[in-house]
This record gives structure tokens, sequence and C-alpha cells, in this order.
């Protein structure tokens, strides 16, 4: 028995090797996707989640943004599974391959998750490589991982539900019922709405395994006792403050990307969920890259050929099919589409089901990524493919024709060159600000990326979700504290007074132990704005140390840290790391969410 699943174990790291590639050249210099300011969210909040479980009492605040008055992050990650599986590697390895390893143990899970479906369901583990290899290289997976979504791209529990709910109605034990509970309540924790669709999308199978086998009704309420039991306790302090949850207000509603005339029938709340949704060709085309729920071909021959010749009984077989058939209308959106744009019939609008999902609840209503439905496509597809002739063939066809049409297949890699100098700020004895402190929009999340490198509280803010502010007892420090408003004012292109050592002092004492500038080429400074910090700033602070990446004052200088590259060396640094920048261009991307590539050298992030 441990034989056959070993050996699905090195198929399934070797694949997710594959997907990732050559991201396994650079685990110590590159990540998984394509950068985009998710990407940056992800990033700094698994460092945050560190500084959250090292301090439980001080829950849901933390010291490690803001500083030193803190901010309730915890709220800002109502899915913390992720973070729980994550926090090991970045806890005990540097950054980014304690993320990089993360990422590759999710890619494998999902393989070996669907492995185990198709092994219940086709009654082998060459069935198992079918559901298995469909369910690694899904569309709606890979698009999540490519946009560092980590809730949605951890797939582990919607086959094992399944696989669980296929036992209950087959053979009515009632440990499958406490499994298939434990299994989507689960899913439900790594990512709300993930429970929702799959009590929607299997509901069909349900009524199936209900009606046509009566012993099947005891494990099945025993499924919902425990889901409730498991789920309910892990949500209960973001349920009982929902009201607190920076994305759980309805009245607030991203904005769409590109708002243009055609968008202006449908109301302002849902233009970003329009935006969001397919047109039904969709299901067909490999891009736009982040909104992509492609249905393999294959898969979907496979799946015809398994509900036409399939041995599994007729309803269980069309309870599968309207699983898929759910993800597929309810990634269309609220409304019919066709291209980009909605479809009317004279000055109405087509409705569709998702939009009477939103109007149900407002919960239901914060689902703004209507093309995450689209994760019971591969669902029902592939368990329908479970008794396909010839499994290895057809496990290697479908993960070919992934790489072959997909856009996702293999994924972007982000490249970290040259940012581990910011790792001469680790030893710092208090936190770090970081300069440009004027930092706006996408550029703030930057700070959080640096941060998981050299490990300290940072003073500055974060970009935060639409209608939340930062806290107002940090906006009066920033006000009041003489050495961050000389900062400021220089910034703003002036050349204020000497602060004097008192300023400094008083930073000092708030437990600030260094003011550091993002001296990366392709960031916001250029060499010249540089030089103005480094004359400007140092004419009072002092000439600052030159790491190439980072220029830093010490204000509490460690007592052993590494040695700085020197003024004309960290030069140097920058027109090599300038040229490289140049020589590797960023490759264009259909994306919905545009990359956050600096328009001047193609910089990532």
């Amino acid at each position: 028995m441990r034989a056959p699943w070993a050996l699905a174990s090195v198929v399934y790291l070797l694949l997710a090797l594959a997907l990732t590639w050559p991201l396994a050249l650079s685990l110590g210099s590159a990540l998984p996707g394509y950068p985009n300011v998710d990407a940056l969210d992800t990033v700094g909040l698994r460092g945050l989640f560190l500084r959250l479980i090292a301090d439980p009492a001080a829950l849901p605040m933390t010291d490690g943004v803001y500083f030193p008055v803190g901010y309730p992050a915890l709220w800002l990650m109502p899915n913390v599974v992720d973070h729980l599986l994550g926090a090991p590697f970045a806890a005990l390895l540097p950054f980014p391959l304690s993320d990089n390893l993360f990422w590759l143990v999710v890619l494998t899970g999902n393989g070996l998750a669907g492995h185990r479906l198709g092994q219940q369901l086709g009654g082998d583990h060459r069935a198992g490589f079918v559901v298995g290899v469909a369910w690694a290289v899904a569309e709606p997976t890979l698009r999540e991982v490519n946009l560092h979504h980590a809730p949605q791209s951890i797939a582990w529990f919607a086959p094992l539900y399944l696989g669980a709910m296929w036992r209950v109605f087959t053979a009515g034990r009632l440990q499958d019922g406490a499994w298939a509970g434990l299994w989507i309540a689960l899913a439900g924790l790594t990512y709300w709405y993930n429970a929702i669709f799959l009590a929607i999308g299997t509901a069909a199978f349900a009524a199936w395994g209900l009606s046509t086998n009566p012993a099947a009704r005891r494990p099945f309420l025993l499924a919902v006792l425990v889901a409730c039991l498991v789920a309910l306790p892990g949500m209960a302090p973001w349920l009982t403050h929902l009201d607190a949850l920076p994305l759980a207000d309805p009245s607030v509603s991203p904005a769409p990307l590109n708002m243009r005339e055609a968008l202006e029938p449908v109301p302002e709340a849902l233009r970003f969920v329009v935006e969001h949704s397919g047109d039904p060709a969709d299901l067909l085309r490999a891009a736009p890259l982040d909104r992509s729920n492609r249905i393999s071909w294959p898969l979907l021959a496979l799946a015809l050929w398994g509900l036409w010749r399939g041995e599994t009984p007729r309803g269980a077989r069309l309870g599968l099919l309207l699983c898929a058939l759910t993800g597929a209308v309810m990634s269309l959106g609220p409304y019919l589409k066709w291209g980009e744009d909605p479809v009317a019939l004279g000055d109405t609008l087509i409705a569709l089901p998702f939009r009477a999902f939103g109007q149900a609840h407002p919960f239901f209503a914060r689902l703004t990524w209507p093309e995450r439905w689209g994760l019971l496509i591969p669902l029902g597809l592939a368990a329908l493919a479970a008794r396909s002739p010839r499994p290895l063939i057809c496990a290697g066809v479908i993960a070919a024709e992934a790489f072959l049409l997909s856009g996702n297949a293999p994924l972007q890699t982000i490249s970290l060159r040259g940012l581990e100098q910011w790792r001469a700020l680790e030893d710092a004895p208090g936190a770090v600000l970081e300069l440009p402190l004027a930092r706006g929009g996408l550029q703030a999340p930057l700070v959080g990326l640096h941060a998981r490198y050299h490990r300290q509280a940072i003073v500055n803010p974060t970009l935060l979700p639409p209608g939340t502010q930062a806290p107002a007892e940090w906006k009066r420090m920033i006000d009041e504290e003489p050495l961050l408003a000389y900062l400021r004012e220089f910034e703003d292109g002036a050349y204020p007074a000497d602060p004097g050592p008192e300023a400094v002092r008083r930073l000092r004492s708030l437990g600030v132990a260094a003011i550091a500038v993002d001296a990366m080429p392709g960031s916001m400074l250029t060499e010249g704005r540089l030089n103005r910090y480094m004359m400007g700033v140092g004419k009072h602070l002092g000439m600052p140390e030159d790491h190439g990446a980072v220029l830093i004052w010490w204000i509490s200088p460690p007592e052993a840290r590494p040695e700085p590259l020197g003024l004309e060396a960290g030069r140097r640094w920058r027109a090599e790391q300038a040229r490289w920048q140049t020589d590797h261009p960023a490759p264009e991307l259909d994306t919905l969410i545009e990359p956050t590539w600096d328009a001047r050298r193609h910089q990532p992030f």
C-alpha cells in the first residue's frame, strides 16, 4: 500500500516542479506566479502572521506594521489555514526558499488529493493518476497559484470531500460521514466560499445518494454535524466581528479595472464582478490568465465518455455532470456577457443565477470573483473520467495538453534578484523605517516584501482594503515626531533644517533601530534621487551604509552587522542590476490585473 503512494508522491512532486519550472533553479531568489498587488499582499501577510502567533495575547493586534502603534492585522486574514501551513516554513527557513517549498507542497498535495478521489471512484491507482493529474493541472487552481492566492490554491479538500461522500452513498458508514464533514469544514476554513461551492455543486449528487440508499442518511447527517463542529469554532472569531472585517462590508466594492460605457447599465457594486465574469466562450479560452476557467479538451472528452459508458450509477454520473455545469454557469457572473461587455435585451441586462446568489445574503454579495466557482468544473469532469480506458496514457495526455494550451502552465516566475541585501537589517535591535515614506498605491506593499528578508517590524503603512484607514494614533505620530516630519518635508522637495540629535533620540526611544532607503533599480528612486537622499539626509544623519539594494542609517546599530559595499561599489552594483533588468525584460501577459512591472525597466514589482 505504501509503495504506490510513495510513487504517486514522487510523480506529483515532479509535476509540481514542471508546473513551476524554472523555479527549481532559483528557489532562493524567485517566487512562482506573476508580480501583482495580491502576490505582495500574500508575501507580506505571511510575515505578519508569524508575529501574530508569536504574541497570541495581543490578538488581533500586531506591531509588525504601523509600528509602534500596531494594527489588527488578523482581520486582514479571514482565511488562516494557508498561513498556518506556511508558518513552519517561514519560521525555520529563509525567504523566499520558505515560500517556494510551501508552494511545492501545495501543488503536490493537489495532485495527491485528486489521486485519492480517482483511486476511490476508479478502483485502483492507475485511475488515481487520471483524476490526480487532471486536478493538479486544473486551470482554476493554476490561475490562483499564478496570482499567489494561497487560500484558493490549496485545493486538497474538494476531491477528498467528494470521495468521502461517494463512500457515504455507496457504503453508508458513519466513519465516512465524519470524514466528509471534516473535509468540507477544512475547505471552508481554507477559503470560506469553497464550502459553499461544494455544498451547492454536489447537491444533485447528494440527492441521488440519499434517494437510492436510505442507509446513507445517518452518515450524511453526521457529515453536516461534524462540518459545523469543526468549522464554526474556527470561523467564530471572524463571524462575531464580521462588521470589523475590511472585506466584509458590502457597501464597499472594488472599482472596475477598466470602466467603460458598456458597464454603465451595471449596478455600481457589480461592475468589478462583471469585469471578472467570463462569457460562455471563456470556458474554451486560455486568456486572460487571471480569469481563465479553460476546460481541458482531453478531460472533457474522457468525462463525456464516462457519462456515456461509465460503470457508476446513472444518477451519480448526472450529479457529477451537474456539479461541473454549476461551476460553469456560476463563473459567468451576474449578467450574461459576450466578449467583455454585458448583453442586454433592449435596456435590460440578462441576469444569471449568480445574481440571485449575491442577493440572497450580504455575505454572498462579497464574493466579487465569480470565476472561482470554476473550481467545480474540473472536479465534476475529473470524477466522471475516473474510469477512463488506458488511464496512464490518458493522464499523460491531460498533462501534455495543459502545458501546450494553458496560459498558466507552466506558471510565471517572479525574480527577486538582489533583494537578499535587505538581510543586512536582520539583526537590527528594533523596527525599520523605510524610505520613501510616501509610497502610494501599489508601491506600499513592497515594504512588506522587504520585511520578509529582514524580519523586523516596520513603521510604514501597508496597502489596506477599500474603506479602511490607517490608525489615527499612528497618523498623529507621523505628524508630530520631529525626525519623521523632517523626512516628509525632504521627500516633498524641501531642504528642511537639521532636526537635531534630540529628534534622533526620540525616534530611538520609540523602538526604531534603522532608517532604510529602497535603492533597487526600477523601484521608486533613480540614482539621482538616491544621491539627493545621501547628500541631503546624510548632511544631518551622516552618510548611510550602501548595501546596493538598500541604504541604511543606523539609529541603534546592532553589535555585529554585514559589511556594506561602500558608495562606489554600491553604485556599480546598481548599474549592473539595471543592465540585468534591461537584458531580462518582463514578458507580455494577457491579464485583467496588470503585472506590477516597472514601466521604465520592466523590473518585477
